[in-house]
């Protein structure tokens, strides 16, 4: 797989954690530190995403 298609993955997946823990936090379905937790987990995959996306680019520019 391409690199920048692999932090797409990660930014996607880590969007759609937080997307998703957001909403089963806020109908009360899932606990506090279960939410919480499963939202910085999604935040980490995010912020992987964008550092393998900018190192991927700048990887190509050279």
């Amino acid at each position: 797989m391409k690199p920048v298609a692999t932090a797409l993955v990660f930014t996607a997946i880590g969007a759609a954690l937080v997307i998703i823990s957001a909403l089963l936090r806020i109908f009360h379905v899932i606990d506090r530190p279960l939410g919480y937790t499963l939202l910085g987990v999604g935040v980490v995959l995010g912020l992987i995403g964008g550092y393998l996306r900018r190192r991927a680019v700048n990887q190509n520019k050279e």
